[in-house]
C-alpha cells in the first residue's frame, strides 16, 4: 500500500518555486488544491501541485511553518525519484534565490555556465 512522504526543504517563496519549476518544464497548479494519492481516499491538501500528466501520481508542495515541504506519494510517480525530484527543485529554487537577492542589490547577471557536475557558476556585476 502507498503513502504519502515528505522532503523537507529549505523552500520559502512559492514564487520562486514556481520559477524552478518553469525551469524544469513542470506544470503546476497554485492551490489550495487537492494531493491524490493510491487510494481514492487518500487525498492531501498542498499549496501547490506539480501536474505529471495521466498515469502518474502529482507531487505537491506544503507549507510546514516557514517552509514548504515536498509531498506525494512517490509509489505512483513516473517520471521522478523522491531523489532526483527534490534535489533538481533545490537546485533551481537556489539559483533564483540567489539572483533575485542579488538582483535586489543592484548586480545583474555577466555570464552563467554550468560545469561538469551540473555547478552553476554566475559573474555578476554591480554599477558602482
Amino acid at each position: 500500500m502507498s503513502h504519502f512522504s515528505k522532503v523537507k526543504t529549505k523552500i520559502t517563496d512559492l514564487e520562486l518555486a514556481c520559477k524552478a519549476l518553469a525551469d524544469m518544464k513542470l506544470s503546476y497548479q497554485l492551490g489550495p488544491t487537492t494531493l491524490r494519492g493510491w487510494e481514492k481516499n487518500q487525498k492531501l491538501k498542498a499549496d501547490l501541485i506539480v501536474t505529471l500528466g495521466s498515469g502518474s501520481y502529482d507531487i505537491g508542495l506544503v507549507q510546514s511553518g516557514a517552509n514548504y515541504d515536498i509531498v506525494a506519494d512517490w509509489m505512483g510517480v513516473k517520471k521522478f525519484t523522491e531523489q532526483t525530484f527534490s534535489q533538481a527543485l533545490n537546485q533551481r529554487y537556489a539559483y533564483h534565490a540567489v539572483v533575485q537577492k542579488l538582483h535586489d542589490q543592484g548586480f545583474s547577471i555577466e555570464q552563467e555556465s554550468v560545469g561538469e557536475k551540473q555547478a552553476i557558476k554566475l559573474t555578476m556585476s554591480r554599477l558602482a
